[in-house]
């Protein structure tokens, strides 16, 4: 309020988001020769849908200031498995809004992770997984980079054991390149979200695959 009364009011979308929590000059972050405003808040929610990301709970702290979010270190938990994610989103209409953020996790479980992707049955994944990486660009265009830790990893029947890949993030495809398991499997998987394709090149000279043709039937439908 003012000498001039109420000049402006804004409620939070959730009741226990803290929205508001604290107000404070953010400097002219536009341009237009005007202080603008810094609204602080804190969400803590459980069972929190970021599509296709599923998490259990995400206690999400920071601020916003003229279509700019930026968070602070923030926590979200996945099963057994938890991480961190921190950095900025700016809106700029659906296919404008930026993002730049780094996101971390560990012992996250393969299953509920892959369940994002909606693999076929035959390409069923379990163990855990650590990752550190980021995730930038414009919606529509995301590119992301992550060096994942794999342990007790297994695919369809097959233990595959502890292992490494980098999972890269462009043009709506996830590559996992350069994997490698203790157990001997190596090679590339990419993994096309939008053209629901998979891309499979994988190698392991001592080891059968009597399994195989169920996963070939299940890619071809």
């Amino acid at each position: 309020t003012s000498d001039f009364g109420l000049i402006w009011l804004e409620e939070g979308a959730d009741p226990y988001g803290n929205f508001g929590r604290c107000v404070t000059s953010a400097g002219d972050v536009n341009g237009d020769g005007f202080s603008d405003l810094a609204i602080g808040f804190r969400l803590d929610v459980n069972e929190l849908e970021l599509p296709p990301m599923e998490l259990d709970r995400a206690v999400v702290t920071g601020t916003v200031a003229d279509g700019r979010l930026d968070l602070q270190p923030s926590q979200f938990r996945l099963g057994t498995g938890a991480g961190d994610v921190e950095g900025s989103v700016v809106w700029g209409g659906v296919e404008a809004t930026t993002f730049d953020l780094r996101i971390d996790s560990r012992s996250l479980p393969l299953a509920r992770v892959a369940a994002w992707l909606d693999p076929p049955e035959a390409l069923a994944v379990d163990g855990t997984a650590t990752f550190a990486g980021g995730l930038r660009g414009v919606y529509g265009d995301l590119r992301g980079s992550w060096a994942l830790g794999l342990s007790d990893a297994a695919m369809g029947p097959v233990a595959l054991g502890d292992g490494a890949v980098t999972v890269d993030l462009e043009g709506g495809v996830f590559t996992a390149r350069r994997l490698d398991f203790d157990e001997g499997l190596h090679g590339r998987v990419a993994w096309d979200v939008i053209g629901e394709a998979v891309g499979i090149d994988l190698r392991w000279e001592n080891m059968e695959w009597p399994w195989m043709p169920a996963v070939a039937r299940s890619l071809i439908g």
